[in-house]
């Protein structure tokens, strides 16, 4: 039976634990309350999180799936199967764009108060999220290669 005590002394430790991180949210909160203030970049960012956490999920499917340890990987018209690999490797398309959503999502932060680089701020998240959406054609090639 668990002791009273350990129970108390567990539970302050989250507490203060939860307690300092709290504190450190709270004195970096004016950067995130000036980077989302604006609607359009909420709207890009929650999209392109939307997107990829789709990928990720193609991606787990994908690899449930598979029954063996190599999959296609690419497919040429004029050549045929040109790229085979390890079926892990199919998790380098996520990554591929959650980096891709980063950088561009760090340029946005710098440049959308700036007067001249309005346009720039809209432009490098829509790119974050064609990206996305052009890796989930190339998942959904992959998966067509395989299974079909």
């Amino acid at each position: 039976m668990v002791k009273f005590s350990k129970v108390l002394y567990l539970g302050l430790g989250y507490y203060f634990a939860m307690k300092k991180l709290l504190l450190k949210i709270r004195r970096h909160w004016w950067l995130t309350k000036r980077v989302y203030k604006p609607l359009y970049l909420k709207l890009y960012l929650m999209f392109t999180i939307l997107v990829n956490i789709l990928l990720f999920a193609m991606a787990m499917w994908l690899h449930k799936r598979l029954s063996g340890e190599l999959m296609v990987l690419h497919y040429n018209v004029d050549f045929g199967i040109d790229l085979v690999g390890k079926s892990l490797e199919i998790f380098l398309l996520p990554v591929f764009g959650a980096i891709v959503l980063i950088i561009n999502f760090i340029f946005t932060i710098k440049t959308y108060n700036r007067k001249n680089f309005v346009f720039l701020s809209h432009l490098l998240p829509l790119s974050a999220l064609t990206v996305n959406l052009l890796l989930i054609l190339g998942f959904l090639s992959i998966y067509l290669i395989n299974f079909r």
